[in-house]
């Protein structure tokens, strides 16, 4: 019984406060990023972000191939990178499927390229 009590009394010693948040001014928040690899430590996951562009490649179809072929390797420009601690991921991952639904629900884009912002947060 006092258990039930003392956690009670926990619950009432919380104060809800709201996050304000904030974007640094150097932050670039307009990166895009068509590639991401994934990386864990022990307790943490490393997620970095990256910007892949495919080089033009022009001629024949064998020209293309020999071009290709010549590459070697095409540079992925990281653009932002994270760590999340493993606690949180579940929380990110349902944040968002919950507005990839919410996005496929909408169907296309507007017009204008933009679509309504949800705010699901982790």
């Amino acid at each position: 019984m006092a258990k039930k009590s003392e956690e009670k009394a926990k619950e009432s010693d919380q104060i809800a406060v709201q996050l304000r948040y904030e974007f640094p001014e150097n932050l670039s928040v307009a990166a895009f990023a068509n590639h991401m690899l994934v990386q864990l430590d022990e307790n943490d996951f490393h997620i970095s972000f990256f910007q892949v562009t495919p080089p033009i490649i022009l001629g024949s179809e064998s020209e293309r191939r020999e071009q290709a072929h010549k590459l070697g390797q095409v540079p992925a420009k990281c653009v932002a990178r994270i760590v999340v601690a493993e606690g949180l991921l579940p929380k990110i991952i349902e944040a968002l499927q919950t507005n990839l639904a919410n996005k496929r629900k909408q169907g296309p884009a507007l017009a204008n390229g933009h679509n309504k912002s949800h705010d699901k947060t982790a």
